[in-house]
């Protein structure tokens, strides 16, 4: 590819132009397709609870109470698209690390989520039509490409109308989870 302005379209829709840098072939590269106005994700403020908790561990001999500040934070993220072929959508949500040894982080929901990394090599890309090198770029982009490299791996689409159920992955390293649902 040489370097030059280049008009984009995605699903046969001009959605506009970009500059590409001049890559060789078979060379990775990146850019921004920009908002897809077909795809919808809405944020709604359920709950927020602050309040002291006291834990009793006192024994017969000996009265040991300790009182601690909780704080509960709950919202609700959903999509919808309405392209006409499945879209894989992914919501990443970062978890504030506690600072100090004092602070512990309880995340409530999602009880149980798959656990990556963003050095799991190809992640299974190897036969799509797509280049990714989840190897490269920001932890973030990395672990993005895991996700998207684990969701075509395993095929989930779902029903006839092309949604999946919703899977959700953890990175350790950054505090991240990834909401990831096939969209029909």
């Amino acid at each position: 590819i040489l370097q030059a302005r280049s008009r984009m379209f995605v699903d046969n829709t001009f959605v506009g132009t970009t500059s590409t840098h001049e890559t060789m072939p078979g060379e990775p590269f990146r850019f921004n397709l920009g908002e897809d106005k077909n795809i919808r994700v809405t944020y709604t403020h359920v709950l927020d609870k602050s309040g002291n908790e006291e834990e009793d561990k006192s024994t017969f001999f000996v009265t040991d109470k300790q009182t601690f500040h909780v704080k509960t934070h709950e919202a609700r993220f959903t999509a919808a698209s309405t392209h006409k072929k499945a879209s894989l959508v992914i919501l990443e949500e970062t978890v504030p690390v506690p600072s100090h040894e004092d602070i512990r982080l309880q995340v409530l929901v999602p009880e149980k989520a798959e656990i990556i990394t963003a050095t799991e090599g190809d992640g299974g890309l190897k036969g799509l039509n797509a280049v990714y090198q989840p190897t490269t770029g920001s932890l973030s982009e990395q672990l993005l490409g895991t996700v998207v490299a684990k969701m075509h791996a395993a095929g989930v689409r779902g029903g006839t109308d092309g949604t999946s159920s919703l899977h959700v992955f953890k990175s350790e390293s950054s505090g991240s989870y990834f909401f990831a649902q096939w969209l029909g």
